[in-house]
């Protein structure tokens, strides 16, 4: 029965490991949406608000997003949706918390089952398990809404493995139900592409199965595998990169990123989104030698104890999990950093495989449990720092002040709250430290705007056109400006590139619409508000648009 004392008995590392991942992480469901990234994929996103549509999943599973094939975390986000709508048609962020926090509970249960299953050892699993769930550096993934993808790859990529290792590979034929959750983990987030291989490290080295009777069983991960990678790279082509490192030094950024985040296990002390470990930064600096040094260190005790198979196998598991953030392959995040915690998730399920397996007995469980507890402390702590934007991006700056993403964000985030001052500082921080980054100059072109200095904005605005041409919101900021200096052929012009990069703009629709209108361009501006309309039924403006034209057309 289920509350006979040997079930409650049975179930009590897994009830014990969900309440200590509930205090440890609840009040994250309290956080906000940040600007770091959470306006682009859930917040202001126009595919999930105010409507969700047919043509909303379409568009996620033909299209990339934000340089990401994932289109079942873009499906999950918007069935969430319906449920964090407020009646002003904005998003809550408390749901798209509490689904993270769902999926990070759930993927330590599933560590745990993982990991009592290649041990047999229930005590040992649960302090394992208590290891990945309460290590800080997953504090980042949880408490960052967008970091959904992170977290369901991940739900799915283990449940493959136990779907996994529940068949023995004695032929080709096996449940197809773990093909299916891999391929779904690659579409939540296709940084898993590695589980094959971590699948056959396991099978090998832990459960001493036949190595080419296991490979055999994983053809079909392997084939599922190849048109992901490819629709990832074409997905992500690395266009954000002002320096691409040339293939003789990518093992040395490779190397430091593999110290750094040693380092960072153990010691998870100075933890924000931006570690400044650019490429460049990697190979012009001389901390590089400490993490390269920690680097050669691990692989010598990966030599000497490679005849210990579980610290063998969790070495190669670790190894293999971070291979696709290591740098070999550019990526658009080194812009900013080769490393982030959220690069770390599943590279967790190394250390407790580690630890399953070493703990023996009851003599290292009071040092270990104050260890398990001081991580409890820093996850809390460290999750609070997501709270909203001028908190996440002030603590980034306060452990990395050369981060040009935090003084940009911050200073965003600053105009969103009108204090316009501080703002345009952030703003001309982050262009002390590139000046040839065109986001801050586009957002300084806005705030000098709001503070009545057109000229020093339009200068902003067309330095930002100069460094990137591609971007339309820049096109539309300045049409606003050079409509307000009553400058309307200019803004028209403006306007018109806008939607030659961005057809589907429908405030640059609705404000051309209306510019056309006050030139008596009836028939053209009628098709620019019915075009408003098509694209965001919620506008108002377009509809008033409409009966103004409606209005002029009867008097004539």
């Amino acid at each position: 029965m289920l509350n006979s004392p040997s079930f409650i008995r049975s179930r009590l590392p897994q009830l014990i490991l969900i309440a200590i991942t509930l205090v440890t992480f609840l009040p994250c469901t309290f956080n906000h949406f940040t600007t770091w990234d959470d306006n682009d994929t859930i917040a202001r996103n126009p595919d999930l608000n105010p409507t969700i549509t047919l043509t909303s999943f379409s568009h996620f599973w033909t299209h990339p997003q934000a340089d990401l094939y994932i289109p079942v975390t873009y499906s999950t986000w918007a069935l969430i949706a319906p449920l964090a709508r407020r009646p002003d048609l904005t998003l809550s962020a408390a749901p798209y918390h509490a689904l993270n926090l769902f999926l990070h509970l759930l993927n330590t249960l599933l560590v745990y089952r993982l990991l009592h299953k290649l041990t047999g050892k229930s005590w040992s699993s649960f302090f394992a398990a208590a290891l990945f769930a309460l290590h800080p550096v997953q504090a980042e993934p949880i408490a960052w809404t967008s970091g959904t993808k992170d977290l369901l790859s991940a739900t799915f990529a283990l449940l493959a493995l136990l779907n996994y290792f529940r068949s023995t590979p004695s032929s080709i034929l096996y449940p197809l139900s773990s093909s299916f959750l891999f391929l779904l983990s690659l579409l939540s987030k296709p940084s898993t592409l590695p589980l094959p291989f971590v699948a056959l490290t396991i099978s090998t080295l832990l459960l001493h199965r036949p190595f080419r009777a296991t490979l055999i069983s994983l053809l079909p991960w392997f084939i599922i595998s190849i048109p992901i990678l490819l629709i990832g790279r074409l997905s992500q082509p690395a266009h954000a990169l002002s320096y691409i490192p040339p293939l003789a030094f990518r093992p040395f950024i490779a190397a430091d990123a593999i110290g750094f985040y040693l380092q960072h296990l153990a010691f998870p002390l100075h933890l924000c989104i931006d570690y400044g470990r650019s490429p460049l930064h990697i190979l012009s600096s001389p901390t590089t030698l400490y993490t390269i040094s920690t680097t050669l260190l691990f692989f010598a005790c990966i030599f000497f104890l490679r005849q210990f198979r579980p610290a063998l196998a969790a070495a190669i598991i670790f190894l293999l999990f971070l291979l696709p953030t290591l740098g070999f392959l550019p990526f658009d995040f080194q812009q900013y950093s080769t490393t982030a915690d959220h690069y770390l998730y599943l590279s967790l399920l190394a250390p407790a495989l580690l630890l399953a397996y070493i703990f023996p007995s009851y003599t290292i469980l009071y040092p270990l449990s104050s260890i398990l507890l001081l991580f409890s402390l820093r996850s809390f702590t460290q999750s609070q720092t997501w709270h909203d934007s001028p908190t996440l991006f002030s603590h980034t700056l306060a452990i990395n002040p050369r981060s040009i993403a935090a003084h940009t964000n911050l200073a965003i985030a600053l105009a969103n709250a009108n204090d316009l001052t501080q703002s345009a500082a952030e703003f001309r921080a982050s262009l002390r430290l590139n000046f040839a980054d065109p986001k801050p100059h586009l957002g300084l072109g806005q705030v000098l705007a709001r503070l009545h200095q057109p000229d020093l904005a339009q200068a902003h605005l067309r330095l930002s056109i100069h460094l990137d041409p591609s971007n339309p919101l820049t096109y539309y900021n300045l049409a606003l400006l050079l409509s307000s200096l009553n400058q309307p052929d200019q803004a028209r012009a403006e306007y018109e590139r806008t939607l030659k990069l961005d057809p589907t703009f429908a405030e640059a629709h609705t404000n051309l619409a209306t510019l056309l209108l006050s030139q008596g361009q009836l028939d053209a501006a009628e098709q620019h508000y019915r075009t408003a309309l098509s694209l965001r039924p919620d506008l108002t403006l377009p509809r008033r648009g409409l009966q103004a034209i409606e209005q002029a057309r009867h008097s004539q």
